[in-house]
């Protein structure tokens, strides 16, 4: 699993400092040869799967996060408004637009 930002990008404040600590703490690992889609060098960060206690799907080296990056920003100081934000809908979740159609 693997978080690649879209284009080069610069946390500050307590995102920096978060990330800074997962990177210590080998959470995260950083491979500062990451190329993305728009052509721009980038670092990627690959989480360390047996930190992860229990998970109901197999995860391949091909699963990957692709981010803008004030969404990393997000990731790391509010990690609940990012998962809502990058959630698929399930069946039974209703859509902004949902109420238009009944």
């Amino acid at each position: 699993m693997r978080i690649e930002p879209y284009e080069s990008f610069e946390l500050k404040g307590d995102a920096e400092r978060i990330l800074k600590a997962l990177l210590r703490y080998s959470i995260f690992l950083e491979d500062p040869r990451g190329k993305s889609r728009r052509g721009q060098i980038v670092p990627r960060y690959y989480l360390r799967r047996y930190l992860i206690p229990k998970l109901n799907l197999t995860l391949s080296g091909r699963d990957s996060i692709e981010v803008e990056p004030w969404e990393i920003e997000l990731l790391f100081t509010d990690p609940k408004a990012f998962e809502s934000r990058r959630r698929m809908r399930g069946p039974d979740d209703k859509g902004p637009t949902d109420d238009l159609f009944e």
